[in-house]
């Protein structure tokens, strides 16, 4: 049988679309039960702070900086955190 060109990308493709769906689908499933990563990425506070650190990841982050890109005091900010990681 000969393989096609471009069968590697379109497979590859195939299994991120996959994974994709199953992680949106566990979120959509999970409701407050979520922990972790999935939790984090489901707070649009959370995830602009992810997303800054992994824009810059050699960068020595602060609460205060942490706490300013998700528009949280750095009580509230450290608040959630120590919530999230202890639900985790």
């Amino acid at each position: 049988m000969q393989v096609l060109p471009g069968a590697d990308i379109a497979g590859q493709h195939l299994v991120e679309l996959v994974m994709l769906e199953a992680l949106r689908y566990a979120i959509a499933t999970s409701g407050n039960e979520m922990t972790g990563l999935l939790r984090a990425l489901s707070d649009t506070k959370i995830r602009k702070v992810l997303d800054a650190i992994h824009s810059d990841v050699a960068k020595p982050w602060t609460l205060e900086e942490m706490a300013d890109i998700a528009a949280l005091s750095r009580s509230r900010g450290r608040a959630a955190c120590n919530l999230r990681h202890h639900v985790a």
